[in-house]
């Protein structure tokens, strides 16, 4: 049976934070809020706070739909930094908005 995950990314946590400061990321900040205070983002793989596996990483199609989308949000940020290029394509730059995601793993 497969699980899911819906979670609210603000717009606000990608124009205050950075994608790669983790308590502050944008992804752990929505799981936290969405009720799944054991969950963390960590880049490219999205794993329980104490080390248990949760099996969703950047192979799983709807977190790396997450990743690209986040990506080119932050790269329209002004002076955005350049290195964040997206996951086996370029981020191109999207408007910073709210969204829901669910990821289904």
């Amino acid at each position: 049976m497969q699980k899911e995950l819906t979670f609210t990314i603000l717009a606000e946590d990608i124009r205050k934070n950075s994608y790669f400061y983790g308590s502050k990321c944008p992804i752990t900040r929505a799981l936290h809020r969405a009720g799944y205070k054991d969950l963390r983002d960590g880049g490219f793989i999205m794993g329980k706070l104490d080390g248990e596996k949760v099996d969703i990483d950047s192979t799983n199609e709807d977190y790396r739909a997450l990743l690209q989308k986040l990506f080119s949000m932050y790269n329209s940020k002004p002076g955005a930094d350049k290195h964040i290029h997206g996951i086996g394509e370029p981020a191109n730059a999207i408007p910073i908005e709210d969204f829901t995601v669910t990821i289904r793993f």
